[in-house]
């Protein structure tokens, strides 16, 4: 494996914790790129979360008010109908009294100005309600747009954050680090060329096998690789057969596997390799 490592966001870098050919831990730190414009912008993506916090608690606190007087309104409701219905009952009282001769004409008169006080009381407090259920529904409204907002604010503070991990530029694999061209201070981009880690601890081989052997190759044949004496260095197995022909050569590729005992080979290496059929 071997791998140009380039940054997935723009800046200067800080700094370099790596040299050339020191091995390095999948997931350890290799550069850091300058992230205090981009703590700066977290920042500020924090302060509006915490506004819009804000602004959704005092939503909610309307909420609760505007239910509050709404219950108020309600139980006034309540009163101004009994009231209503013991003014009808005491005007049609009357009105049998008056019919009996037992009252006058000025009593009943009396009473039922008194009821129809009672029944615009009645009216005055049902448009209230009314009107105010119209404000809590306003103030809910509110409420869901608010915390929205709130959603988007810390939705761009988790983007944000996640941003900030890509000022670290870290080993991608266990490996070793090659040619570090960038230097302290460069400014760089996503295309920039950091440095190279290879993990060269188990190499692949490739072998171009004639087609004409195609019928006696398959996968865990021995495979030795050989020095320019024609001495073994090496054995390993075939681990892939490719299922195609190579048009231009008209062989077919096989891969073997090796484990890089002693560093003795390199990645992108020529070697000398031979398959033991039988």
């Amino acid at each position: 494996q071997l791998v140009q490592v380039q940054p997935r966001v723009s800046g200067q870098i800080s700094a370099i914790y790596v040299k050339p050919g020191g091995r390095v831990q999948a997931g350890q730190p290799l550069l850091q790129i300058d992230a205090a414009e981009q703590r700066a912008q977290v920042a500020s993506r924090q302060a509006a979360a915490q506004t819009s916090a804000a602004e959704v608690a005092a939503a909610q606190a309307d909420v609760a008010s505007a239910n509050d007087t709404l219950r108020s309104l309600e139980a006034r409701r309540a009163a101004a109908q009994a009231d209503v219905q013991l003014n009808q009952k005491e005007y049609e009282r009357f009105a049998e009294l008056v019919r009996e001769g037992a009252s006058s004409q000025q009593v009943l008169d009396q009473r039922l100005n008194t009821l129809r006080t009672a029944q615009a009381t009645l009216r005055q407090v049902e448009a209230e309600i009314q009107a105010q259920r119209s404000s809590v529904t306003r103030s809910q409204a509110t409420v869901v747009r608010n915390e929205r907002a709130l959603e988007q604010a810390q939705a761009n503070i988790a983007e944000g954050q996640a941003q900030l991990q890509y000022y670290t530029i870290t080993a991608p694999f266990t490996g070793i680090v090659g040619d570090i061209p960038a230097k302290v201070g460069d400014v760089v981009s996503n295309t920039t060329q950091l440095l190279t880690v290879t993990q060269n601890d188990r190499l692949e081989i490739q072998i171009q096998i004639p087609l004409e052997r195609s019928s006696a190759l398959r996968t865990g044949l021995p495979v030795r690789l050989l020095n320019d004496q024609n001495q073994e260095i090496q054995t390993g197995r075939i681990s892939f057969v490719a299922p195609n022909v190579d048009p231009a050569t008209q062989s077919i590729q096989v891969k073997a596997l090796f484990d890089n005992i002693g560093d003795r080979l390199r990645a992108s290496q020529f070697v000398r390799a031979r398959v033991i059929w039988s």
